[in-house]
């Protein structure tokens, strides 16, 4: 028994980070609106949600070329919002919510909707 107890906790826990989910794109939106409007909106709107009954606590930190990353944390995705003179470029990175099992549940939509409505 403890010898297929480490191996099935070494699958677990690798499997619960994807290095493919900051390369996969879920979705890619413009906006003309400041970066900083667009990362206040998202995050107050994610945060206002649940994932698999936990609160979503969503992080900012500053990126190059003064954008920001947000991280949905509980959520698992990740949202850079890129700036790029006349308009901003967001780009949605969501593929965490699914796991080698099936999908827990899948808030992709959710996500699109709230950054879709802080255009």
């Amino acid at each position: 028994m403890k010898k297929l107890f480490l191996p099935l906790t070494v699958l677990v826990l690798t499997s619960c980070a994807s290095p493919e989910l900051t390369k996969a794109v879920t979705a890619e939106f413009t906006s003309k609106k400041d970066v900083k409007d667009l990362s206040v909106c998202i995050a107050e709107k994610s945060d206002t949600r649940t994932f698999n009954g936990m609160r979503i606590e969503t992080t900012q930190k500053p990126a190059k070329d003064g954008g920001v990353s947000l991280a949905l944390i509980n959520g698992s995705g990740y949202i850079d919002i890129i700036d790029q003179g006349a308009q901003r470029k967001i780009i949605y990175r969501g593929e965490a919510a699914e796991t080698p099992w099936g999908k827990i549940s899948n808030r992709k939509s959710d996500v699109i909707s709230d950054i879709d409505s802080c255009l």
